[in-house]
């Protein structure tokens, strides 16, 4: 596999009509500055815009450039299920053919630098599959700073949809979104956890950067206790068949634990989120 073998850049996000406008403007301009700064690199950025038809079309010329497609649907779904719209068209177009894939929410953006930076790593790494870094609300690409062979907990506190890049073919194999967890589904969470896990355990080779490289407002504190069911579900799913997996999923029961013990989680939703996590984990060891 060549340095060229990597030739587009494909990302998928998911929005809602009049939610954001000019966050979803900040993260279409950064991809169009990786696009005017790359050399040879195709870019496909789909964009889903819930709640409109194709009578509300924007004419905003950032959202309306060749690199956005925007794809539009009336009604509102959950995040897992707009992510597979978008992917379902994607398989279709066959567009992830020597792809790096992301999938971006429409309030993160990228610093100068970093996607170069990201998509050059996979081009000068036939076998990475993988690429994981952090995200919050001051990213700068850190050029002193190397990737590190990927492990299951860094992973799980990092992974999210803003920080995880994947080589087309891996995209192709893990498949779609698992559309009982996400935004808008009774788990509230956990998709993008259980893709990474799913990416993680087939991957070839995968690395972490610990920087700050993707933009993307600051986690709240009652956001992760508000995901921890969904994540906790992913991580009970995926405990067994990943090394290092049981231990994390002993480190998220005890946080759990600890906020029902201070008060922070309602201790009937810690015991029933417990109950089931052990429940798949039994099943998936059977």
């Amino acid at each position: 596999m060549t340095v060229r073998d990597v030739t587009s850049l494909v990302l998928i996000t998911t929005s809602r009509r009049g939610a954001r406008p000019s966050e979803l403007k900040r993260l279409c301009t950064s991809v169009r500055q990786f696009s005017a700064d790359s050399t040879g690199t195709k870019v496909s950025h789909h964009v889903l815009m819930q709640g409109a038809t194709g009578e509300d079309r924007d004419d905003d010329p950032v959202l309306s450039s060749s690199d956005c497609h925007v794809h539009y649907i009336g009604e509102f779904i959950s995040l897992s299920h707009a992510r597979n719209l978008l992917l379902d068209k994607i398989f279709v177009s066959g567009c992830l053919e020597n792809a790096v894939v992301c999938f971006p929410d429409d309030d993160a953006w990228y610093p100068d630098q970093t996607l170069l930076n990201i998509v050059h790593r996979f081009e000068q790494t036939p076998l990475l599959d993988l690429w994981v870094c952090c995200s919050g609300p001051s990213p700068k690409w850190a050029n002193s700073q190397e990737p590190v062979p990927l492990r299951v907990q860094p992973l799980l506190s990092n992974g999210t949809s803003n920080t995880i890049f994947l080589r087309g073919s891996l995209v192709r194999s893990v498949g779609f979104f698992d559309e009982n967890l996400g935004l808008g589904t009774p788990a509230k969470s956990g998709e993008d956890t259980d893709y990474a896990l799913r990416a993680f355990q087939q991957a070839r080779c995968s690395v972490f950067l610990d920087s700050v490289v993707i933009g993307h407002r600051a986690f709240d504190q009652r956001d992760r206790i508000v995901y921890f069911s969904g994540a906790l579900f992913a991580i009970a799913r995926h405990a067994s068949r990943v090394r290092g997996g049981l231990v994390a999923l002993g480190r998220k029961c005890f946080i759990g634990c600890l906020w029902g013990i201070i008060g922070q989680m309602p201790l009937s939703e810690l015991a029933k989120s417990l109950w089931k996590a052990m429940t798949i984990l039994r099943t998936k060891r059977l």
